[in-house]
């Protein structure tokens, strides 16, 4: 017996086909969202290996455009012009995406929180006159 009968024997067996198509669809639908692209990587190579198309037709085009699909927009819009065709370099450039786009979420914030430090600064350097002096008619 080879591997590939085994494989095919031990998740009939001990893998029912529901779970596996639900898997197979959970991997067709998957987007990173919320996820790190480490976790999104991970996630994409667990729920590959229930896919017939990454099994039985697993072209370097398709799936690259699978995972890449997957990608939240920011990071897939900075890499899509790109036209890479290795799956390991698109997950190279995805990392360094990344990394830049929270370097930048992270400078923007830096710069909201001295605008609004600054803010509360000048309130605090306004001269308050009191009430009722002044022009005295």
């Amino acid at each position: 017996m080879n591997w590939e009968h085994f494989e095919v024997a031990f998740l009939d067996k001990y893998y029912p086909k529901s779970a596996r198509r639900q898997k197979e669809l959970e991997f067709v639908h998957l987007q990173q969202r919320d996820m790190s692209v480490a976790e999104y990587v991970a996630k994409f190579e667990e729920l590959a290996r229930f896919s017939p198309h990454a099994q039985y037709v697993p072209t370097k085009e398709w799936k690259l455009n699978q995972f890449e699909w997957g990608l939240r927009p920011k990071i897939r819009g900075n890499i899509g012009h790109m036209e890479l065709t290795n799956y390991c370099t698109l997950i190279h450039k995805s990392y360094i995406v990344e990394d830049n786009l929270k370097k930048v979420q992270e400078e923007r914030h830096a710069k909201w929180q001295q605008k609004k430090e600054f803010g509360k600064f000048g309130q605090q350097l306004k001269v308050k006159t009191p009430q009722g002096k002044g022009k005295q008619v």
